[in-house]
């Protein structure tokens, strides 16, 4: 996997649609804060990885998966 910082992922462009979104706000210090709206969506992403981790922790210690092989970007 690459790095996520050697991605060219233009933060800008992110962080404005998150924010026209309702996900994000700025605080009286000028740090971006999650909305309660991007709480939510935090959450049901948070929700999905731990469904997706435990499906696939599941098949393969069944058997039905091949090992992962481990990164060398570690």
């Amino acid at each position: 996997m690459a790095r996520f910082d050697d991605l060219g992922t233009d933060f800008d462009v992110v962080l404005d649609d998150l924010v026209s979104r309702g996900w994000l706000a700025r605080s009286p210090a000028g740090a971006f804060v999650l909305t309660p709206r991007g709480e939510a969506g935090r959450a049901r992403a948070a929700e999905r990885s731990a469904r997706t981790n435990r499906a696939s922790t599941t098949a393969s210690a069944s058997g039905s998966m091949p090992p992962r092989s481990p990164s060398s970007d570690a």
